[in-house]
């Protein structure tokens, strides 16, 4: 689940017996986080892989044409999966956990100023950055949404089931690549992820 909505458990805290500078931390260890993710998605987008793999997948043509299972498009696929399987280095879970000591943290970020009157706070699943990245840098490297998302979509970075969290996540981050393209800001990327936030509150806490 990348994200809930987790009752105060009558300190504030984020997991159970951890102390109020832990969660203090937790606010500040979410801004790090999306500020590091903006940074990997900046310079991996512009970097020599993306460009290889948009290389390779432009080899055959029209990139909304074509077998994706032969040529260079198989061949965009296959630099792209070594980037994004587990322990790639396009998989920033392990990095994240090691750098924020998530397990501390119950692998949940908790957004900023979020803690409502009912004692409730929306935290994120740590996984919800690799996510938004694989779908910006794709969307970079020349692979189209449908690709991506559909039924051709490789697994996600570090991940088993994919649920409607991952799934909308991924979609943020290629709709902020067809977006603003190379010129996003770090500020865009925390307003959006903040806008999905507050659509899945208002739905539920569906994702």
């Amino acid at each position: 689940m990348v994200f809930k909505s987790m009752p105060d458990r009558g300190s504030g805290d984020m997991t159970p017996g951890s102390s109020t500078s832990e969660m203090t931390e937790g606010n500040s260890a979410y801004n790090r986080a999306i500020q590091y993710i903006y940074d990997e998605m900046m310079r991996n987008s512009s970097g020599k892989v993306a460009e290889s793999i948009r290389a390779a997948w432009n080899m055959e043509g029209d990139e909304n044409t074509g077998d994706v299972s032969k040529g260079g498009k198989a061949a965009a696929l296959a630099i792209w999966t070594a980037q994004v399987h587990s322990g790639g280095s396009w998989d920033h879970k392990p990095k994240l956990a090691a750098m924020f000591n998530m397990e501390k943290m119950g692998y949940y970020f908790r957004m900023p100023g979020s803690v409502r009157p009912d004692g409730a706070a929306d935290l994120l699943f740590y996984d919800i950055f690799s996510n938004i990245h694989y779908g910006y840098v794709g969307r970079a490297s020349g692979i189209p949404s449908t690709v991506l998302m559909g039924g051709q979509m490789i697994p996600l970075p570090g991940v088993g089931l994919v649920d409607r969290g991952d799934l909308e996540s991924i979609r943020l981050g290629m709709q902020l690549y067809d977006k603003f393209g190379a010129d996003m800001t770090s500020s865009q990327l925390n307003l959006a992820v903040t806008e999905m936030v507050k659509e899945w509150v208002a739905a539920g806490g569906r994702g």
